[in-house]
């Protein structure tokens, strides 16, 4: 598994590889504020970053948090389009991800195969919640889930 020092120095190296003004350990240093030896250093495991490091590195790097460095670009991603969503539209999706995991045991979603009955009731289910509804997703599902049974 990989270490938060080893994730650190990989995201570096491809955001460096991604931005031309951080294309080398110079142009870090002068971003960011951080002696290009300690770059090196972090860059080849011989450093572990300290938190103070990081939040220097961060803003270099366009990042407004430090925990931005350390997270994979499809965190990030889910991490904005979070922030942009209604408290309302966050329930429901929070109540969409908990019926996935709970219920991923029992379905067998695999790339390639047609999608299981099960998960386009789920799909189905999600699509009818009303946006400003109190209800779960869950609920919802079971509810409609009877329903079909009866």
């Amino acid at each position: 598994m990989e270490t938060l020092s080893q994730r650190l120095a990989r995201r570096m190296r491809e955001l460096m590889r991604m931005h031309p003004a951080l294309d080398t350990q110079i142009k870090v240093r002068d971003r960011s504020g951080v002696s290009q030896a300690s770059v090196q250093r972090i860059l080849s495991g011989k450093q572990s970053a300290t938190l103070d490091m990081v939040e220097q590195l961060s803003p270099a790097f366009g990042f407004n948090r430090a925990d931005g460095l350390l997270l994979e670009a499809d965190e990030l991603e889910l991490l904005k389009t979070w922030s942009e969503l209604t408290p309302t539209e966050k329930a429901t999706v929070l109540g969409y991800i908990r019926v996935v995991v709970q219920t991923r045991a029992q379905l067998s979603i695999d790339a390639g195969k047609p999608v299981p009955a099960e998960l386009q009731a789920i799909q189905r289910a999600a699509a009818e919640v009303p946006a400003k509804s109190q209800v779960t997703l869950a609920t919802h599902v079971n509810k409609t889930n009877r329903r079909r049974k009866s």
